[in-house]
């Protein structure tokens, strides 16, 4: 697909009534909460890489 084949940003229809609206942190509360609720205990295994130390103490990486 190229940039041409993209669909707009900007929805050119009104929504239909019957769809709801959500704010972007509703969303995010909502998924935040289910991951929190369904996976609550879990242990991950995976592969850390671009493993990165800022001088703040963080630690960033990709995990796959």
């Amino acid at each position: 697909m190229s940039s041409t084949d993209s669909p707009p940003l900007i929805a050119r229809e009104e929504p239909a009534a019957n769809v709801p609206e959500y704010t972007v942190s509703e969303i995010s509360g909502a998924v935040k909460k289910t991951v929190e609720r369904d996976f609550a205990f879990v242990r991950v295994r995976g592969e850390l890489s671009g493993v990165k130390r800022h001088t703040s103490g963080h630690v960033y990486l990709d995990l796959k």
